[in-house]
């Protein structure tokens, strides 16, 4: 079971990086003609929320800490996607 959250706190760690080389280190690439800087300004707390849910099940490995990362994953994704439109 350990392995399992660790894989997922991992996982969810390698996609941040993600946002910032697109929003930060390159400013005029691609994904900038269709995302604005204020996405980013949703994104990294809604981020950072799922890294800190994540974390909190590796190191308790209960199901309710489970089930509030599951919750957290279901806001993150609309809402970041939501952030692109803006």
């Amino acid at each position: 079971m350990k392995t399992i959250t660790y894989s997922i706190m991992l996982f969810i760690l390698s996609l941040y990086p993600l946002f910032l080389k697109h929003e930060i280190l390159s400013p005029y690439s691609l994904i900038n003609q269709f995302t604005s800087p204020y996405s980013l300004i949703i994104i990294i707390p809604c981020a950072a929320l799922l890294i800190y849910r994540a974390y909190v099940l590796y190191q308790t490995l209960s199901i309710q800490d489970a089930k509030k990362l599951m919750f957290a994953s279901l806001l993150y994704m609309p809402l970041v996607l939501l952030s692109y439109l803006l």
